[in-house]
């Protein structure tokens, strides 16, 4: 009798052990918006890419991601590339993931540390100072002041941004971004250009990752801007030879980012570029860190022996 009880006790005890393995499981596996129909490499005909947009929406959630509040972004998810298992840094902070993802270096290298506005500018080779060397133009679009630490304005063609030419933080919103894109690089036409969008961090901070406020203002009010910059590429005679990426700094949790989470790790990469005309996905790991090589090479350059970042996956047979 004893024996048939402790057998009772140790199977009752096994099956809640199976169902709260379950359910944590559950809680820590994002659910990522519906993938495009077919999971299939990059096509292997050579890119002609002239112009590289970079769109960073700070704080975005991969699985925060639909139709719905979302249309622009989700309609670039369905036919360009998406990349389903991208991550940011360990330290997944606005400065120094953006460091990584600029320079392709991690943080006990490139050595922006802090989250904060700070004097002067990071000395590690980027995306803007590595074109310039190579008589390539570069812009930067930002929305928050501690941002302008990443880019030297002697290096960088035009910037946008608060703490530059007395603009302040209420004059760089998604949609005022938006706007100053389609005046200058309708004009300009950047080799690079780089455009961050801080309106789903400032909702997560203040009302949570995927609250109503985070997912049906703040993400939308990004998605409009992105939706705006596309329409202004696809209206220039250099639609042909533009790629847009977008991807984020980091994730979020509750109303932080920086414990490691999944939630905190995980990052939405896509790249869309009109010559390639079938849509896939891929389940290979990117690092924020392979952003910076990839643009590097698509604008045919060459790529640093330092950069621990690697071209991703489909793009790296594409130049002739």
């Amino acid at each position: 009798m004893i024996n048939a009880m402790t057998s009772r006790t140790l199977l009752i005890q096994r099956l809640l052990l199976i169902m709260l393995l379950s359910y944590l499981t559950a809680c820590t596996t994002l659910q990522l918006p519906k993938l495009p129909t077919k999971q299939q490499p990059i096509p292997s005909s050579p890119l002609n890419v002239k112009h590289v947009v970079l769109i960073s929406v700070d704080g975005l959630r991969p699985d925060a991601i639909n139709r719905d509040n979302a249309p622009h972004i989700y309609q670039l998810l369905q036919q360009g590339h998406y990349y389903t298992h991208a991550k940011t840094i360990g330290r997944s902070l606005t400065l120094p993931s953006h460091a990584s993802m600029l320079t392709g270096l991690p943080v006990d290298i490139h050595r922006v540390v802090k989250n904060k506005p700070m004097p002067g500018y990071m000395k590690s080779p980027s995306i803007p100072t590595l074109l310039a060397k190579r008589d390539m133009t570069s812009a930067a679009f930002f929305s928050k002041k501690k941002m302008t630490y990443l880019f030297s304005p002697t290096q960088t063609n035009y910037m946008f941004g608060p703490g530059i030419n007395g603009l302040e933080e209420k004059d760089t919103t998604a949609q005022l971004i938006a706007e100053d894109f389609k005046f200058m690089w309708g004009s300009a036409g950047y080799n690079f250009s780089f455009v961050h969008l801080r309106e789903p961090d400032r909702s997560g901070h203040a009302y949570g990752w995927m609250s109503d406020d985070y997912l049906n203002r703040a993400i939308p009010s990004a998605d409009n801007a992105v939706g705006s910059i596309i329409k202004t590429i696809q209206a220039s005679r250099r639609a042909a030879m533009t790629l847009v990426i977008i991807t984020a700094d980091h994730g979020g949790k509750n109303n932080d980012h920086w414990h490691g989470r999944e939630e905190d790790q995980r990052i939405p990469w896509i790249a869309y570029y009109p010559q390639l005309t079938q849509n896939s996905y891929s389940n290979e790991w990117v690092s924020t860190m392979d952003t910076a090589p990839t643009i590097l090479y698509l604008l045919g350059k060459p790529i640093p022996k330092n950069m621990q970042g690697r071209v991703v996956e489909g793009f790296r047979d594409e130049k002739p």
